[in-house]
């Protein structure tokens, strides 16, 4: 549990604190492996495919890990990305091979800031809208994980390169882009708020496959919404379901 503390999908709480601040002599952590540096290119590139499929699930490796970044010059927000080696002043690894996976961490920072997503907006006070959105991008994240599992049994035959995961994650690099967009623009948003949200990013897509995909969490999102509508109009709560849906999208 101190060894890997993201291992829950959740930021670092103030109960880690205290731990975080101990010297790096008292910390239970693989900071003292070998420099990248140290070993042959090609052994470098192994152990940072390795790093970085755990990162993709987020997990932290022997070279890979979490570092704590400031989000923004203008406020005091903090946050973590995955780096390479971030416990030396410099990475020690081969450029080339730390340029291509610095192209890809941040896959791995959208998977975390999703996860956390999912499992804050999951709770019963956000509403059924919500859980039902959330259930739609738990699918999307199994097909994400159904992926890296590919990319593993690859690696295990020693049939794998840093730029064949590149090329493979190419699509799950865009729609993780657009769900932490998603993420970023519902906020604590519910029901037909949170609604529009979705249709809004959907109808601003140029790109016709994020239409569909915006479209598919839209269709997912809105059936409890119009479900509960259904059973107004059926029980006689809503005289004009019309004109009522009008002024409920109003003042939402």
């Amino acid at each position: 549990l101190f060894k890997r503390p993201h291992l829950n999908h959740n930021e670092i709480t103030s109960q880690y604190a205290s731990f975080l601040d101990q010297p790096k002599t008292q910390r239970r952590t693989e900071e003292h492996a070998q420099k990248l540096g140290s070993f042959p290119v090609d052994i470098q590139e192994t152990f940072l495919i390795e790093d970085l499929l755990f990162a993709m699930t987020s997990i932290e490796g022997v070279y890979i890990k979490r570092q704590q970044v400031q989000k923004s010059m203008y406020r005091s927000d903090v946050g973590f990305e995955y780096q390479v080696e971030p416990y030396l002043p410099k990475p020690s690894c081969d450029f080339s091979l730390q340029f291509l996976v610095s192209k890809m961490l941040p896959l791995c920072n959208n998977h975390d800031y999703i996860q956390e997503f999912v499992n804050v907006h999951s709770q019963f006070e956000f509403g059924l809208v919500s859980h039902a959105l959330c259930g739609a991008i738990r699918v999307l994240l199994k097909e994400y994980l159904l992926l890296v599992t590919q990319l593993e049994t690859e690696f295990m035959k020693a049939d794998l390169t840093l730029q064949k995961v590149w090329f493979y994650l190419q699509n799950s690099i865009r729609i993780m882009d657009n769900l932490k967009r998603l993420a970023l623009e519902a906020g604590n948003k519910k029901g037909g708020a949170l609604l529009n949200v979705i249709y809004k990013l959907m109808i601003s897509s140029s790109d016709t496959s994020i239409r569909e995909f915006f479209a598919f969490l839209l269709e997912k999102a809105a059936l409890p919404y119009f479900q509960i509508l259904k059973k107004w109009i059926f029980s006689g709560v809503l005289e004009d379901p019309f004109q009522e849906f009008i002024v409920k999208e109003n003042t939402s």
